[in-house]
């Protein structure tokens, strides 16, 4: 597939949204006690966190495996700091 915008291709958008939508709803089901947070928002969250950590390893020229890890690292670290605010 094509080049979108700044060399994303239609699969790295793919790759974010699901990485999200999965830390997001993991991270619902770990954190243990009331959470103030309702699914969709973490699950939003969970979507930008992995958008960011996909930003910073294309700009760190990661791919593959190490691109997966800090696109779930960001979204996980995101949803947990917002979660204990």
């Amino acid at each position: 597939m094509g080049k979108i915008f700044f060399g994303i291709t239609f699969i790295f958008v793919l790759q974010i949204f699901f990485v999200g939508l999965v830390v997001g709803a993991l991270a619902r089901l770990f954190i243990p006690g009331p959470n103030p947070m309702t699914w969709g928002r973490t699950s939003l969250i969970g979507v930008t966190g992995a958008l960011i950590g996909g930003f910073v390893a294309g700009i760190l020229g990661l791919e593959g495996l190490l691109a997966a890890t800090l696109q779930i690292g960001a979204a996980a670290g995101i949803i947990l700091y917002l979660e204990r605010r």
